[in-house]
């Protein structure tokens, strides 16, 4: 419950062992990735340096009055190398609850960024490739140690980031994030975006969602089912709203389904609210990369690649400019037709 070095324990559960909690106080929790510590923690302007954070409450509500510490629903940021976590209602403070970890290293693939600084405004365009909401979706987190949620709406080519103080809701205007965004052409990736009525916009990898009741408090739940995965020993969720000022949190339901509520920031109710939601299985998730072979983009390498190839580049089509040199030419026809022989 205290905030001094050695006040308190963090211990990974499950996981990866990639990932590692290094305890140090209240709220605070030092992470490292085999076994080191992200260099953020010696030299701040390198909070993204070598990856990007999300995290999410794993927990609904957490009763430390046993040994003296805040109790509530819980806002997860990050910043300087630890994540920290606060009170999310009026009372505020620093808490120490349940949260899920996930780490992006910047050669996995995807769009990302840490520590983006919005120095004045309540919200911000994030852009995304394609269009946000429906050929992906985008995971933000507060980036710094102040009881913060960033929320994400879904405008055209890209996201619309606001902020909101966890004590009272109300916007903020002097904010950091960090982000990764999650195409749906991931591979194996099971991704989506949910309204607040627990019906699906969008989405990718077989999932279905329903409505329920958490099982301690009674509040309304939207309940995510994906296929063959266990909540309790599988994965875990990342998650950021789509409606503006509330706090996210998920739990492993008894069925093995992923509960997934919100905390409204003002009027310190928790209950169903519109959301995105990636899921991370312990493996991790790889971007990947375009099978370059496949012209024609119906996932298959064959000869009908090849035909479109040739033809875009008989029309001097920049598509065709296989070996980026800015020219199309017979260097180009060699540089495919060795990826399209090897298949990709």
């Amino acid at each position: 419950p205290d905030n001094g070095n050695g006040d308190m324990t963090a211990e990974r559960e499950m996981g990866s062992d990639a990932l590692r909690a290094v305890g140090d106080n209240r709220g605070d929790v030092g992470l490292a990735f085999f076994n080191a510590r992200h260099p953020a923690r010696i030299d701040n302007g390198l909070d993204s340096f070598e990856g990007v954070y999300l995290a999410s409450a794993s927990e609904f509500i957490r009763d430390n009055t046993g040994t003296g510490g805040v109790s509530g629903w819980h806002t997860v940021s990050f910043d300087n190398g630890e994540m920290h976590g606060h009170n999310a209602s009026l009372a505020g403070g620093e808490m120490n609850a349940d949260f899920a970890v996930a780490y992006f290293p910047t050669d996995a693939g995807f769009d990302q960024a840490g520590d983006v600084q919005v120095f004045s405004g309540e919200t911000t365009e994030q852009p995304v490739d394609g269009t946000a909401g429906v050929d992906g979706v985008i995971i933000a987190i507060n980036w710094d140690n102040n009881n913060r949620i960033v929320s994400a709406a879904p405008n055209g080519s890209s996201y619309t980031l606001a902020a909101f103080e966890a004590s009272g809701g109300a916007p903020s205007n002097d904010w950091d994030y960090g982000y990764v965004h999650f195409p749906y052409s991931t591979p194996g990736i099971v991704a989506g975006q949910i309204d607040a009525s627990g019906n699906t916009v969008s989405g990718t990898g077989g999932f279905s969602v329903s409505s329920g009741t958490d099982q301690t408090f009674g509040f309304p739940v939207t309940k995510i089912t994906v296929p063959g995965v266990d909540s309790r020993t599988d994965g875990v969720l990342m998650l950021t709203g789509t409606d503006g000022p509330f706090a996210m949190a998920w739990e492993a339901g008894e069925d093995g389904t992923f509960e997934v509520a919100g905390f409204d920031l003002v009027n310190e109710n928790p209950g169903q609210t519109g959301f995105n939601f990636v899921y991370v299985p312990y493996e991790g998730l790889a971007a990947g990369e375009d099978c370059i072979a496949d012209f024609n983009g119906d996932d298959t390498v064959n000869t009908q690649d090849v035909l479109a190839f040739l033809n875009a580049w008989n029309n001097g089509d920049p598509s065709a400019d296989i070996n980026g040199d800015g020219s199309v030419n017979t260097q180009d026809v060699l540089a495919f037709l060795n990826l399209w022989n090897a298949g990709c």
